[in-house]
C-alpha cells in the first residue's frame, strides 16, 4: 500500500508545463534588485541632512524585501534536481554599500542598512571614525554636493590611488567638508550568467559636515 503520508515538494504539485525552469525570472529579479542598491547608494547619501531619508530608505528597503519574497517563493518551485544560481545572492543585499558609522544623531538613521538579515558573508570591515560616513558606491561623484579635488595618494599594497576632495565653497563659506574615494579592487570588471557587467566599485568616506548653504548639484571637478 502506498504511504499517502509522504511529504511533496511544492514543485511537484504543479504539471511538468507549469513547473518551468524559473531561474530567468531569478536573474531578473535580482538584476533589478541590483538597479535598486545602485540607487539606493546614490540617494541615501545626498538625503543624509532631509528628514525625507528615514522614508527613503524604509520604501527602497521595502521593494528589496518584496523582491527577496518573490525570490523566495520562485525558489520553491525550482525542480528539486535544479538549483539557483549562486550569482543571485551577491545582488540581493546592499547592506555594504551604503554605511553609515557616524555617532552623529542629526544624520540619517542607519536602520535600514542593518537588517537583522543581512548575510555575514561578503561583509566589508567598518572604518570607523568620531565623524565619518563610509559608503560604498559605483557613482561616487554623484551625491548632492559639489566638490573640488585637491589631492591624490598612491596607498601602498592598493592598485587604486586614493583621490582627495573639499568643499567647493571652502574658501567662500568655510564649509570645511571633505572626502577621499579610492576605487576598489575586489569584485571589478567582470560577467556573470546575467549578461550584465557588475559595476565598478567605489569607497567613498566622508569627514565633517557640510555647512555651506549651496543647493544639490553635480560635482565640479570629476577627476579620480
Amino acid at each position: 500500500m502506498k504511504n499517502c503520508s509522504s511529504k511533496r515538494s511544492p514543485a511537484d504539485e504543479y504539471p511538468s508545463s507549469v513547473c518551468c525552469d524559473h531561474r530567468p525570472a531569478l536573474r531578473e529579479i535580482a538584476r533589478g534588485q541590483s538597479l535598486v542598491t545602485q540607487l539606493r547608494a546614490v540617494v541615501l547619501p545626498a538625503l543624509q541632512a532631509d528628514e525625507r531619508c528615514d522614508l527613503a530608505a524604509q520604501m527602497l528597503e521595502g521593494i528589496l524585501d518584496c523582491s527577496r519574497k518573490a525570490m523566495s517563493e520562485l525558489q520553491l518551485l525550482l525542480p528539486s534536481s535544479t538549483s539557483p544560481d549562486d550569482d543571485n545572492d551577491d545582488h540581493v543585499d546592499d547592506k555594504r554599500r551604503v554605511r553609515k558609522i557616524s555617532d552623529d544623531d542629526d544624520g540619517c538613521s542607519s536602520k535600514a542598512a542593518e537588517d537583522q538579515n543581512a548575510k555575514p558573508l561578503r561583509q566589508h570591515k567598518r572604518r570607523r571614525s568620531g565623524d565619518s560616513v563610509s559608503v560604498e558606491t559605483p557613482v561616487p561623484h554623484y551625491d548632492g554636493h559639489q566638490w573640488r579635488k585637491y589631492g591624490q595618494k598612491h596607498i601602498n599594497n592598493a592598485k587604486h590611488p586614493r583621490s582627495y576632495y573639499r568643499c567647493t565653497y571652502m574658501q567662500e563659506e568655510k564649509c570645511k567638508a571633505t572626502k577621499t574615494v579610492q576605487q576598489r579592487e575586489v569584485g571589478l570588471h567582470y560577467s556573470n550568467s546575467n549578461n550584465y557587467d557588475r559595476p565598478v566599485m567605489y569607497t567613498v568616506v566622508y569627514y565633517g559636515q557640510h555647512t555651506c548653504c549651496k543647493g544639490p548639484a553635480a560635482d565640479d571637478d570629476h577627476g579620480i
